[in-house]
C-alpha cells in the first residue's frame, strides 16, 4: 500500500506499533527484491593440552565465516520505474571449547560455544538509480552474540543445550532458549525470544531434519516456522 507519509524508520515502525500506518491507503505499488550472497567459511582445529593423567586433549576450535552480498529492488510508484541496489558484507566467528571426555563414546560430552556476528558490516548505502533527488538509504548493522552450553552426559535420559543470545540494531534485544535431545533423534525446545515465548520440536534421522517452531507473537507476519535439512 501507498501512504501519503509514514513516521520513522521501517525497523523502527517494526518495534512500535503506534508508529504503524492506520487508515486509508493513497494506492498501491509493486516492489521486487532480489539478493545473491556467496559465501566462505573455515574451520580451525586446536588442541588443548591437559596433565598426562586425563591422556585424551580436549579440542579447541576456531571457526570463521565471510558472506559477500549483492542486492537490488525495483518498485514502479505512480508507474514510474526506480531501482535501488546496494553491496554488503557478513562476519562471524566461534569458538568452540571442549571441557569434559566421555571415555567410553570416545567423545566430548560437556562443551562451550561462543558465537560473535556482524551483518552488513560495510555500513554502505543503497543507492537508488532513476531517482529525481539522488536518494541513497542508509545500511544499519546488526550485531548477533551468544553463548551455549551443551551437556551430553545423559541427565534425565536427555543431551542438554542452554543458550543466552543478543541481538544490538536500533536497541538491544535479548534471547535464551533451552533443549532436551532424546535418543539423539528427538529435540524439544523452549525459550524466549526479545520477551517473546516460542516453543519448537525436531525429529533428525541418518542426514534428514525436520524442525517445527511456533512463537507466540501477535504482530509477526507468520507465527510458525517449518524447516527440512539434509546434511552432506
Amino acid at each position: 500500500n501507498q501512504w501519503d507519509s509514514l513516521p520513522g524508520t521501517y525497523l523502527q515502525r517494526q518495534i512500535d506499533p503506534s508508529m504503524r500506518a492506520d487508515g486509508t491507503s493513497q494506492g498501491v505499488f509493486t516492489n521486487t527484491q532480489n539478493t545473491l550472497s556467496i559465501s566462505l567459511s573455515k574451520l580451525f582445529t586446536l588442541p588443548i593440552a591437559r596433565p598426562s593423567s586425563y591422556s585424551y586433549p580436549l579440542p579447541l576450535e576456531i571457526a570463521s565465516g565471510l558472506s559477500f552480498k549483492g542486492y537490488w529492488q525495483t518498485m514502479n510508484p505512480r508507474g514510474k520505474l526506480r531501482m535501488g541496489m546496494n553491496v554488503n558484507c557478513d562476519i562471524g566467528v566461534m569458538l568452540h571449547i571442549g571441557i569434559d571426555y566421555d571415555i567410553l563414546r570416545k567423545a566430548v560430552c560437556r562443551e562451550f560455544y561462543c558465537g560473535l556476528s556482524v551483518k552488513d558490516a560495510l555500513g554502505t548505502k543503497v543507492v537508488w538509480l532513476h531517482s529525481p533527488t539522488d536518494y541513497q538509504e542508509k545500511v544499519d548493522r546488526t550485531e548477533y552474540f551468544g553463548i551455549s552450553y551443551c551437556d551430553k552426559t545423559g541427565i534425565l535420559g536427555a543431551a542438554w543445550t542452554v543458550t543466552v543470545a543478543g541481538e544490538r540494531s536500533y536497541a538491544t534485544a535479548f534471547h535464551g532458549g533451552i533443549e532436551a535431545q532424546y535418543w539423539g533423534m528427538v529435540a524439544f525446545r523452549a525459550g524466549l525470544s526479545d520477551k517473546t515465548p516460542t516453543i519448537g520440536v525436531g525429529i533428525s534421522y541418518k542426514k534428514y531434519c525436520l524442525d517445527y517452531a511456533f512463537s507466540f507473537d501477535d504482530l509477526a507476519y507468520s507465527p510458525l516456522r517449518l524447516s527440512l535439512g539434509y546434511a552432506f
